[in-house]
């Protein structure tokens, strides 16, 4: 049975509610957007990990969040932008004070000796350490991504425009039945990152296909349009793994 426009609607809302649950916006960025703010982008994994003594402040709406230094020693598996001959980096970043708790918290770097990510840095100024290329950010964790099991070390990101590739292909191939003439995209990039544990969740490319439609009353905004039309919804993580949902 095919979903009415509020049921379409919440389909489509229901992955994003620990997002917005936290009645904050949280400003995402692409891949080539952190690489633009970045002076070396790298694959590694942390050999050391040891807090460092410094301590800061986040701002927050309530009150500033004390944090804590961290430094950590990243074996580089790969460069993606930068010196090509850096093997190993000294990353200097800050984590919430142990024992803090805050509703509405930032996204925040949680390494694991031994697991790999993606890093986006920038080098301080006179000086050989990286710090995260959105350091001062509330949110400076979505600097850091988390790999997936089956990605390889030298893997590089999905760009919009490979994700949106992937996911029509697949559509094609698997889900013939769908009609593509007229059809519209629209793409997210979701980096939860170090959210609510201290664990780093890999990030994905959330990919939306819907058909203009009109309805009786017509739709309010975007999203009610996209979520009348919804024809296929299909979640890309960066080692090409698709996962689909049909909203009929």
């Amino acid at each position: 049975m095919k979903l009415t426009p509020p049921a379409l609607l919440l389909f489509i809302l229901v992955p994003l509610l620990p997002r917005l649950s936290t009645a904050r916006i949280v400003n995402q960025f692409s891949p080539e957007e952190l690489a633009n703010k970045s002076t070396l982008v790298c694959n590694g994994t942390p050999t050391e990990i040891a807090t460092n003594g410094e301590r800061s402040f986040k701002p927050h709406s309530a009150f500033d969040l004390q944090t804590l230094g961290y430094t950590a020693n990243i074996k580089v598996l790969k460069v993606l932008k930068g010196d090509p001959t850096v093997s190993t980096i000294t990353l200097h970043y800050f984590h919430l004070t142990p024992g803090l708790e805050i509703g509405n918290g930032p996204i925040e770097i949680c390494l694991e000796t031994g697991k790999r990510y993606r890093f986006y840095l920038r080098q301080e100024k006179n000086s050989t350490i990286y710090v995260p290329c959105l350091m001062g950010d509330f949110d400076d964790g979505l600097s850091v991504e988390a790999f997936t099991v089956k990605q390889t070390d030298d893997s590089k990101p999905l760009s919009k425009a490979e994700a949106v590739k992937m996911a029509e292909d697949y559509l094609k191939n698997k889900h013939p039945e769908i009609d593509f003439d007229p059809i519209v995209t629209t793409a997210w990039y979701f980096n939860d990152g170090c959210w609510d544990s201290r664990t780093t969740r890999p990030p994905s490319w959330r990919l939306v296909f819907w058909q203009r439609v009109s309805s009786n009353p017509p739709p309010r905004n975007d999203l009610e349009r996209m979520s009348a039309g919804a024809v296929a919804d299909i979640s890309i993580l960066g080692d090409g793994e698709i996962s689909f949902q049909c909203p009929n």
